[in-house]
């Protein structure tokens, strides 16, 4: 999604402000720490016990700060790789495959999409997917998980979920089997939510080893948790609700605003990654077998993140440690190693 339009001054301030940091970051890293730690994000979580029948109001000021994050010291971003942004031009939801450790699908958010992308580490396209019937209104990110409770197989979960205006009667999640080598077209299993106070902007999505998904909103400085009780047409209900811990280098903030345009699960659902324009921010749970529902509750840490024009997608590799984004309009692929 395009962010909140900024008088034509202060665009023409961003586009400075974006080429003299991408000017001092090459793709090797020149600039950055390689051996950058943890910085750590100030974040107080609160969490709600049952959907509220009006907004709630937005949270006080955090001023608790972030435990460093684990496992691993994370290194600097490094250039991963490009893919053809012609594929993916307005990128906005990336994943890892389960099928194939060298392959993440990606998704476009402009209207009508119909494809999900598989591409390799390096960005050579590996696959094109055709969803049967999908004609997106604003798909704005892309989760990979178990395909339900009661079935391990991969499931890709596309999140039509934008609404820029507050305006939409419902969202819509839509599930395909993750594809194998060599298929070119999918079809979808789609499940239509409202929210419980109404309309509302969203652009993450984060799925439990239950296969149920869980919308984080996009509100400036506040995100709330949506959660899915099934797989099916029917409400979500507000598990909780998190501020947005301030990034340390809030280069795009003051334009743009503070909000979580991003999200990706662990594996294990025991962390959960979020993007905002500025960071990327972990979130660890207290305990193993924590509810994924409870997120607002867990510790957040804010690692590093490479300086992207229009951050909106993110996700953990593989190893489960390291992560990947993708900005808007590049066609990069920044990835940060932890051990």
């Amino acid at each position: 999604m395009r962010p909140p339009t900024a008088p034509v001054p202060c665009r023409m301030v961003l586009a400075l402000v974006l080429a003299l940091v991408l000017a001092g970051c090459s793709p090797g890293v020149e600039g950055l720490d390689p051996h950058a730690t943890a910085r750590p994000a100030p974040v107080a979580a609160s969490t709600t016990a049952a959907a509220p029948s009006t907004p709630p109001t937005p949270p006080a000021t955090p001023s608790t700060p972030a435990t460093p994050a684990t496992p691993g010291e994370p290194g600097a971003p490094e250039l991963l790789g490009s893919f053809d942004v012609g594929l993916a031009p307005e990128v906005s939801g990336i994943a890892a495959s389960r099928r194939e450790p060298d392959l993440l699908w990606l998704v476009d958010d402009a209207t009508g999409t119909s494809q999900v992308i598989g591409v390799r580490h390096d960005g050579t396209t590996a696959a094109e997917v055709t969803v049967d019937g999908l004609d997106a209104v604003n798909l704005e990110d892309l989760a990979a998980g178990p395909c339900g409770a009661g079935d391990p197989s991969p499931c890709l979960y596309l999140a039509d979920i934008g609404d820029n205006v507050a305006g939409r009667e419902a969202i819509a999640i839509h599930r395909i089997g993750e594809p194998a080598p060599g298929d070119t077209t999918a079809v979808a299993t789609t499940a239509r939510y409202t929210y419980p106070s109404g309309p509302v902007d969203a652009e993450a999505l984060v799925v439990g080893a239950d296969g149920l998904p869980i919308v984080l909103t996009k509100e400036e400085g506040t995100t709330r948790v949506m959660a899915a009780t099934a797989f099916a047409d029917g409400a979500l209900v507000q598990t909780g609700q998190m501020p947005v811990p301030q990034p340390s280098s809030p280069l795009l903030t003051g334009f743009v605003g503070l909000s979580v345009t991003g999200a990706d699960a662990s594996h294990d659902g025991s962390r959960v990654l979020l993007r905002t324009y500025d960071s990327v921010v972990e979130l660890t749970a207290p305990s193993p077998g924590a509810p994924l529902s409870d997120l607002a509750a867990w510790t957040a840490a804010e690692l590093p993140a490479a300086p992207e024009g229009q951050g909106e997608a993110v996700a953990y590799l593989p190893d489960g440690r390291s992560y990947v984004t993708a900005s808007e309009g590049s066609g990069s692929l920044w990835a940060v190693s932890r051990s």
